[in-house]
């Protein structure tokens, strides 16, 4: 229609603008270029997927863009929009349209992310909490061995915010705490009892004391609330992913385990045709790499722009498969051997992981590990095992 419209920034409005799409164009499809890698619309495209195509622009390609058609640098809001429907209108090939998951795994991959947020802030307040007990009371980091992350780190702190506390308890008490909350009563347990009376406190002085012991109790109600959060998150993801369709292909996967699995269900989604190919998920996930010729000069680099929770789950991962899986743990050592540095190696372990997952999407078959190998071993690959 050539017009240019600005929409009030309200839900409402936004509602009633997608309703009226469908009669001002004869319910053809519409196109949307969204100037972002992720966006706070992506509910309301996800709700239109029916009626919508949405393409993304990395914002670099748009300044570029605009720098070329503009050397002037002349900049507006307007002139952004009409640039970006210039660029999907000519370019839609060049660029990574969206494809919206089916609603079950839309919510498998908010829940992950969210969930992983969370395991990230509870990292950073046990980080915290960590820092501050070595200021007064250093000696609880010997009986919580540095892991803070842990609920039974926030029970004993809650139990025990001091040494002097903890000094007027009996040995017994402590045992039967520590018995209760599943602990083993170690050589290193029972050393810790033995020298317990003997150990100083860095001060007794009410002045700092009080004031160390609120702080604690603030970081420890936090962790404490984080922990039940997740438990709860946990047992939501778990039965999504069970309900999931394509659960049965990532039971098998070598490293694995329940984190990492409902992560990759999310990944791939329901529909085999998510992705055009192996290579296009490689990309978007920012995993495969990135090759740029000039003359003579040929440079491979790895990408910077892509949406992280993705490619951290692949990452993630390829770097536990090692563990478990033969073949990928001689895959990195050969490159290893290689000269290659250890993350190089894991990328390029990802992407191989990612060809194999692509088709067992294609598919519908779990990850079988003797075949795999039996495969390898067939075509005489240098990462092939012996049985």
């Amino acid at each position: 229609e050539g017009k240019h419209e600005t929409l009030p920034n309200t839900p409402e409005a936004l509602h009633a603008w997608f309703r009226s799409l469908p009669q001002r164009f004869a319910s053809r499809r519409i196109i949307i270029a969204i100037e972002a890698s992720r966006s706070a619309l992506l509910p309301v495209f996800l709700q239109y997927r029916d009626a919508v195509d949405v393409y993304w622009l990395n914002p670099r390609t748009l300044a570029r863009y605009r720098q070329a058609l503009r050397p002037s640098g002349s900049k507006s809001d307007r002139l952004d929009c009409e640039l970006a429907a210039d660029i999907v209108v000519a370019h839609p090939e060049q660029l990574h349209r969206w494809e919206p998951s089916d609603l079950d795994t839309a919510q498998l991959a908010i829940e992950v992310e969210q969930r992983r947020h969370l395991v990230d802030h509870r990292t950073l307040l046990a980080n915290r909490l960590k820092s501050h007990l070595k200021t007064y009371f250093p000696q609880a980091l010997d009986w919580l061995e540095d892991d803070l992350t842990k609920p039974f780190a926030t029970r004993f702190l809650i139990r025990w915010p001091t040494l002097q506390a903890l000094q007027a308890t009996s040995h017994t008490a402590i045992r039967r705490f520590l018995r209760a909350h599943r602990r083993q009563l170690t050589t290193r347990i029972e050393r810790l009892l033995e020298e317990l009376s003997s150990r100083l406190a860095i001060t007794t002085d009410a002045a700092f004391v009080e004031p160390a012991i609120a702080y604690t109790q603030a970081l420890v109600a936090q962790l404490d609330c984080l922990h039940a959060s997740l438990r709860s998150y946990e047992q939501r993801i778990a039965a999504l992913s069970q309900g999931h369709p394509n659960f049965q292909l990532v039971t098998q996967l070598p490293g694995a385990g329940p984190a990492l699995r409902p992560r990759l269900l999310a990944a791939l989604g329901n529909d085999p045709r998510r992705y055009l190919s192996a290579s296009q998920l490689a990309v978007v996930a920012g995993i495969a790499p990135l090759k740029r010729s000039s003359g003579k000069m040929e440079r491979t680099l790895r990408r910077l722009a892509f949406p992280h929770f993705l490619h951290q789950t692949f990452i993630e991962f390829a770097q536990n498969s090692i563990r478990w899986c033969r073949w990928a743990a001689a895959f990195v050592e050969s490159k290893r051997q290689r000269g290659w540095k250890f993350y190089r190696a894991i990328r390029a372990l990802a992407f191989k992981w990612i060809r194999i997952l692509y088709a067992m999407l294609q598919t519908g078959s779990p990850y079988d590990e003797a075949r795999y190998e039996a495969s390898l071993a067939k075509h005489q690959s240098p990462y092939a095992v012996a049985p």
